[in-house]
């Protein structure tokens, strides 16, 4: 995993260097208030489940065969 940040944001990226598709990745962002979360897997926009946890943000990936990229987005509702 890669993580990048900007002003408007972070984005981590994830491969999956494995034969099988990635299943049951969890990742977990810094909690930032109101931040959109986007999630792109293998390129195409996706839903996922997030949830706060104290200072955190733990965000369930979808199922991924090659790349996995979350956007955290600051400044939205």
């Amino acid at each position: 995993m890669v993580e990048y940040e900007s002003r408007s944001g972070r984005a981590l990226y994830l491969v999956n260097v494995g034969k099988e598709p990635a299943r049951e990745v969890t990742v977990r962002v810094k909690k930032a208030s109101r931040s959109a979360i986007r999630v792109y897997a293998d390129t195409v926009l996706t839903s996922c489940l997030a949830r706060e946890r104290g200072d955190w943000t733990e965000i369930a990936l979808p199922e991924f065969r090659s790349s996995c990229i979350v956007k955290v987005l600051k400044g939205h509702e």
